[in-house]
């Protein structure tokens, strides 16, 4: 399985996988969720958060490890932004 991380403001969650499709919910920076599906521009998720599924566009999401997954899911607290951009800034130099 394939796990991933939000490293735009606000994505657009999708019903299909189409641009013109209605968009069911929205993922919001450094929310986590687990890859179910993929194709060449679209990837099928389910949010951690709240469980949700839908398709995201492939080039709007880092992939991330099964342990980094794992940690931010064991997290008790909610997390700072500056939290997260030093997350990001450690997961762009892997």
């Amino acid at each position: 399985m394939q796990y991933g991380i939000c490293h735009l403001s606000i994505v657009p969650m999708r019903s299909v996988a189409d641009d013109t499709s209605e968009m069911v919910s929205q993922l919001l920076y450094g929310e986590h969720f687990k890859v179910l599906d993929q194709r060449k521009k679209w990837s099928k998720i389910r949010n951690a958060f709240d469980n949700f599924e839908g398709w995201i566009n492939n080039q709007q999401f880092t992939l991330i490890d099964e342990d980094l997954y794992e940690e931010m899911e064991s997290l008790e607290s909610t997390r700072v932004s500056s939290e997260l951009i030093s997350d990001q800034e450690q997961l762009l130099c892997l």
